[in-house]
């Protein structure tokens, strides 16, 4: 029987099509495997090193040899094994190469504090959202020495996978190069460390920034916590420029921007700026329906086709309000015995809906946006509902429509009453035009975002 490696670079295609893998994994075992041999009923396929073999392993085995036997006709059973040149060369790097050996110790350290295994490269789904941070975060996690993107700066709202990032970054590092010092550590965690050694009447004797500088990799979460935290801003500022000067990576996550952090001192601000900002948005729908397939496919469980929409439809805010709708539905499957229905969906996740609403609330009005839009901008709201055609006027007027459609109820036809009688064509061509801008100029999404921030603060008295 004829079999070779077309044959299974094309049951992993099958593979990804029915959303039973992922982009990502097929990616995975293409970059760390490759198809050895097959003898009439064994596949045997090579890994890079014992970490790929068992990685693999776990996530392809049992759908290969499902699919291929599929294929062939005849039980086929996988054998995945160490490419024992390969992994020499994982461990070696060649002459010439800028970055510096990795190192290996005879017995793998415990992980990093902090860091939590299952957030990695493979188990994160990329979107148009995310695909620009993920690539960088991979590119910083394969060659930690590149001062390209050292340091990096990825903010984005609550619950988009700015912390899953970081510490796929942190997991990457230590199991290519299991002697680095990772510290991960949250904004809350660094100021808490930094008062107590404050406090502490002997604190001149014991050099706290040196536990941080002495750092192969240095990952700060939710750094925006920060603000107004001088004595803690004051002694990163000084971590960062130590560690910079090694050439060591510095990762930051925020909430928000860093135009948008108002009180951090203007020198550690410019440090955040020397390297390379990253913004992660909401998902859009294919890639919450992704997301959704991922976390059934790594729990091995499944939801019909109409629930996985209606969850992608109805959940509007980030994708832990999403795990925290699969939990629930799951949930209730094991218990109950009943198959999850749409309807089933919608009343066991009333709390998310009624949360999500954020997205579609009621309570904000046109007037309220065309205010905070127009407050933005420099102009007035008189403005945005004038017929004035200047581009200083135009474009905030298109955001704010768009803002409009987005996060509340009201029609095209409402929203073009508002805005000085114009017809809902003109709205419609507004956030189309609004949508392209956001493709094309990253920087139009994250205006959006801070507007959109920017009226649920007004809107609860912020």
């Amino acid at each position: 029987m004829f079999f070779d490696k077309d044959i299974l670079t094309h049951a992993l295609t099958t593979l990804s099509t029915n959303n039973e893998i992922t982009q990502n994994d097929v990616d995975s075992f293409n970059n760390r495997a490759e198809f050895a041999g097959f003898d009439g009923k064994v596949v045997t396929i090579l890994a890079n090193s014992p970490y790929y073999r068992d990685r693999l392993s776990d996530k392809l085995k049992k759908k290969l040899e499902r699919i291929l036997s599929e294929f062939e006709g005849i039980n086929i059973v996988i054998n995945f094994e160490v490419n024992q040149e390969k992994q020499r060369q994982e461990i070696i790097v060649p002459a010439g190469d800028e970055q510096p050996p990795v190192k290996k110790s005879g017995k793998p350290k415990a992980l990093p504090k902090g860091l939590l295994p299952e957030n990695n490269f493979d188990t994160f789904v990329a979107g148009e959202n995310s695909e620009f941070a993920f690539g960088v975060a991979k590119k910083i996690a394969e060659k930690p020495n590149d001062k390209t993107h050292n340091p990096c700066f990825i903010y984005g709202g609550v619950g988009l996978g700015k912390t899953h990032l970081l510490q796929a970054i942190g997991n990457q590092i230590y199991h290519n190069q299991n002697d680095a010092k990772i510290i991960y550590i949250t904004g809350r965690e660094i100021y808490e460390d930094i008062s107590k050694w404050l406090l502490n009447p002997d604190h001149k004797k014991n050099n706290v920034r040196q536990k941080y500088t002495e750092a192969d990799v240095l990952l700060i979460d939710d750094v925006h916590v920060l603000e107004g935290k001088t004595a803690t801003q004051d002694m990163l500022y000084h971590v960062f420029d130590e560690l910079q000067g090694q050439a060591k990576p510095i990762v930051f996550t925020s909430d928000r921007a860093i135009t948008e952090l108002k009180k951090i001192t203007p020198r550690l601000l410019s440090r955040f700026g020397f390297g390379i900002m990253v913004d992660l948005q909401p998902p859009n729908f294919e890639t919450k329906v992704a997301i959704i397939n991922k976390k059934l496919q790594l729990q091995e469980r499944s939801l019909s086709s109409e629930v996985i929409e209606f969850i992608a439809t109805n959940v509007k805010t980030n994708v832990r309000d999403l795990e925290s709708t699969i939990k629930t539905l799951l949930a209730y499957n094991d218990i109950t015995g009943k198959n999850i229905t749409t309807e089933i969906a919608r009343n066991q996740l009333k709390a998310v809906l009624q949360n999500s609403s954020a997205q579609g609330d009621n309570t904000i009005t046109i007037d309220l946006v065309q205010k905070v839009v127009s407050s933005y901008f420099n102009i007035t709201p008189g403005d945005l509902k004038s017929k004035g055609k200047r581009k200083s006027i135009v474009y905030p007027r298109q955001l704010a429509m768009y803002i409009i459609r987005e996060i509340t109820e009201y029609s095209t036809s409402e929203i073009g009453r508002e805005f000085g009688g114009r017809e809902h064509a003109t709205v419609l061509h507004a956030c189309e035009k609004i949508e392209k801008l956001k493709v094309s100029l990253p920087e139009t999404g994250r205006t959006i975002q801070s507007l959109i921030r920017a009226v649920h603060e007004a809107n609860s008295g912020l």
